[in-house]
């Protein structure tokens, strides 16, 4: 699947529907266009979110140095 415009934003839809599928069940989940992508925010904090073909989450401080130690892990700038 390739990436879909929308309003000059382009996410990849098939990844935001895979995300979307996983956290549509859990209470206060919404979805909206962010960030040129799609985010996720349970109870209207961005956890998640789709940019382009790349799956992006919010991770504390703490958890930074080992997240990215792990193979495809990046910082999203």
């Amino acid at each position: 699947m390739g990436a879909v415009a929308s309003g000059g934003l382009a996410y990849e839809e098939m990844l935001a529907g895979r995300v979307r599928d996983r956290l549509w069940d859990m209470a206060g989940v919404t979805d909206k266009k962010m960030f040129g992508g799609r985010a996720f925010l349970p109870h209207g904090d961005m956890t998640v979110g789709v940019h382009g073909d790349d799956l992006i989450a919010r991770i504390s401080p703490d958890g930074m140095e080992g997240a990215l130690a792990q193979p495809g892990y990046a910082p999203w700038t």
